[in-house]
């Protein structure tokens, strides 16, 4: 890199804008949950697992983790401490994530300011984050997600300083926060891993070096194994724990898609963080073209070629619906988030031009992604092979994007998805930020506030939507329950709701469960085990097909129409409808 940032010698925490700008960070988060609005006591996507183990500990005392391969140690604290003083409703558990949301921002404030980077860049890179539409969506669940985001970002923040300072107390603050996110996510050990790499390409391998370097990294592990013995012994350690790294596992043995599932989803990974980084690539852009090289172009067309084989490879083997994006977990056709009544079709998808649009960005943002990850990656590997010391800042940008990469290659291997690069974004997008010292011209600067806003509105329109159809299913489903006096298990009123009703489920209906999913993700190849766990997620929410009442988007054939429950919908604006239906 030909200019980098100037890293300030202290942090100053009694400084006006700093304290100005996290104001208005919360008066903007507040503003849109109040759009939102946030309140319903129902699950959303996966709540009902998760809360559930909050609720149970709270009524017994007892901790029992869910079905789920993850720790989720730090999510039950996090829920615990706001579910003692009233209880762990849903609405109570989703306030819990909204808070764990605004911290987040908070961190990646401050990671950028510690960059030494301009107010703008600050602020880009915080609503870059805030605005994503997988985070902001899942800032209003009690998925995993948000907490384990802001962890991660904290972690970094004094792993970053302790680069700087050398200190041993902010390495122990890092190690701390990076344990609590290992606790929630395995995979929390990414910040401990990019510390000590970084650590021994800068420092040596000195006694000290390796010491400094080793001690995060153990203590996360042990902490991991230890939480893993405890679970085993005490026989509560859930039945799907190893689900997908057992999935990894068996598709890698497999030389079909050994390499044809990772091109793939390398393509999906930089489509995806292509269009949540536009913004910052942008505003970096003039100052990475200036350090373009042979090596550089050469890198950025290998890189391109990736992407044309993995959007070739993911439509030939029909393992990606387009829109033509392809699909995420939260970003859909209709726009935020998984339909999982029945009758998803008569809910209107956006415009086709406004999709092209968005893939038109998401492709060029990719290309400028590949490109400035080639600046920067034929930068350190010059530093590296001439021996150069890398300044602070060089060292501080290559620990944040460590960081990004190491929490998105176990995805590279399963499946790549916008909800699973979120912890990425704010490590990719710090690290981006570093290579400008000044806020780019005025147009760069007009497209990445249009970008930003656009984002915003996105985001927040799509939430609401994406609430307020939750809310009135779990309203007609009340209505089911209490005034007609039918039974939970006689209603699908799609996952969700199944999942906080289990029904009874044979072997036979598990099993073409299983085949619909194999039909459906031919990359993954499923030995009997997988088979095995596969169907015991199927059954958890399983209905029969001779179900006696639906709550769905519209009809279904075979199914009267007993009562229709309106709502409004912004994105595009109409009335909506949720109806239940009662089988003929």
């Amino acid at each position: 890199m030909n200019e980098v940032a100037v890293l300030p010698r202290r942090i100053n925490i009694i400084n006006a804008a700093l304290w100005v700008d996290l104001l208005a960070i919360t008066l903007l988060w507040c503003v849109s949950i109040i759009i939102v609005n946030p309140i319903g006591d129902f699950p959303i996507i996966d709540d009902e697992f998760y809360g559930r183990v909050v609720q149970s500990v709270l009524a017994t005392g007892h901790y029992h983790p869910p079905e789920a391969n993850m720790p989720f140690i730090t999510n039950m604290l996090w829920g615990l401490l706001f579910g003692l003083p009233a209880g762990a409703s849903y609405t109570v558990l989703r306030f819990s994530s909204l808070v764990a949301g605004l911290l987040g921002l908070f961190g990646a404030y401050i990671l950028v300011r510690d960059l030494g980077q301009s107010r703008w860049i600050r602020w880009v890179v915080t609503l870059i984050l805030a605005f994503n539409p997988a985070y902001y969506a899942l800032s209003h669940t009690f998925m995993t997600d948000v907490l384990f985001t802001t962890l991660c970002i904290w972690a970094a923040v004094f792993f970053a300083r302790s680069l700087k300072s050398g200190s041993s107390f902010e390495i122990a603050l890092g190690t701390v926060l990076a344990l609590a996110a290992t606790l929630s996510r395995q995979i929390g050990m990414a910040a401990p891993v990019a510390f000590a790499a970084v650590l021994i390409l800068t420092r040596g391998l000195s006694r000290k070096t390796l010491l400094r370097a080793a001690s995060p990294i153990a203590v996360c592990v042990i902490g991991l194994l230890g939480l893993y013995r405890f679970l085993a012994a005490g026989g509560r350690l859930p039945e799907l724990y190893n689900l997908f790294t057992n999935v990894e596992i068996s598709t890698f043995t497999h030389a079909r898609t050994l390499l044809i599932t990772p091109i793939s989803n390398v393509y999906c990974t930089a489509i995806y963080l292509g269009l949540f980084l536009l913004p910052i690539l942008l505003c970096t852009l003039g100052l990475t073209l200036r350090s373009g090289s042979k090596a550089v172009f050469a890198v950025t067309a290998a890189g391109v070629l990736t992407l044309i084989v993995g959007a070739v490879a993911r439509s030939r083997f029909g393992w990606s619906d387009f829109m033509p994006l392809p699909e995420g977990h939260l970003l859909r056709e209709q726009g935020i988030g998984l339909l999982w009544l029945r009758s998803p079709d008569q809910v209107p998808s956006l415009p086709e031009a406004f999709w092209v649009c968005v893939t038109s960005l998401a492709f060029i943002g990719a290309a400028l992604f590949i490109y400035h990850l080639s600046v920067w990656g034929v930068s350190v590997a010059r530093s590296l092979s001439s021996r150069r010391t890398m300044s602070e800042a060089e060292t501080a940008t290559l620990f944040l994007l460590f960081c990004g990469i190491i929490l998105a290659l176990p995805f590279i291997g399963i499946r790549s998805t916008d909800r699973y690069l979120v912890p990425c974004l704010p490590f990719f997008a710090a690290g981006l930020a570093s290579f400008s010292t000044q806020p780019g011209g005025q147009p760069l600067r007009v497209a990445t506030a249009g970008l930003l806003a656009a984002f915003c509105l996105f985001s927040v329109i799509g939430t609401r939507d994406y609430m307020a159809w939750h809310r009135v299913s779990a309203q007609a489903s009340r209505d089911l329950m209490e005034t007609s006096h039918v039974p939970p298990e006689s209603i699908d009123g799609g996952n969700e709701f199944n999942y906080l009703y289990p029904a009874e489920s044979t072997p036979k209906d598990i099993a073409d469960g299983v085949k619909k999913l194999e039909r459906k993700r031919p990359q993954y190849f499923f030995t009997d085990e997988l088979r095995k766990q596969y169907g015991l997620l199927i059954a958890l929410g399983w209905r029969p097909p001779s179900t006696q009442y639906l709550v769905a988007f519209g009809p279904v054939p075979g199914y009267r129409v007993m009562r229709e429950y309106a709502y409004d919908r912004w994105m595009p604006p109409r009335v909506q409808k949720i109806v239940v239906l009662q089988k003929e």
